[in-house]
């Protein structure tokens, strides 16, 4: 699906979605390649099987959040919070986190070949 209609709001690729508020909103199956939601909150936001490679979430707020079967491979998720997400057979290779991502316990971004972008300059 290429994009998808939130109450009056259609949510696509690219778009800027810059501290939207998506609080357990239906973001299953879609194309968001790209799309920005810096600071976004999604907390409980169903993104399965969504393509989000590429899309910045910056700070956003996805506890809670079911990424499963999503591709979000290039994408960032620096100082996102990720406590509680589902990520089965979510497709995270290249994805950047640093110091502040909050995941899931158990959850080793590594072993999802997830970069590590932390750098000297903000610890």
């Amino acid at each position: 699906m290429l994009g998808k209609v939130i109450g009056r709001y259609t949510i696509q690729a690219m778009g800027n979605l810059r501290f939207a508020r998506l609080r357990d909103a239906d973001l299953s199956s879609c194309d968001l390649r790209f799309a920005v939601f810096r600071h976004a909150v999604l907390t409980n936001a169903d993104l399965s099987g969504s393509n989000l490679s590429g899309a910045d979430f910056y700070g956003a707020n996805l506890r809670g959040a079911n990424l499963s079967d999503a591709d979000l491979r290039g994408g960032d998720l620096s100082s996102a919070d990720l406590t509680h997400a589902r990520f089965d057979k979510a497709r995270l290779k290249g994805t950047r986190y640093d110091h502040l991502t909050r995941f899931p316990a158990d959850f080793d971004p590594a072993t999802h070949e997830m970069e590590n972008a932390t750098s000297a300059w903000n610890v």
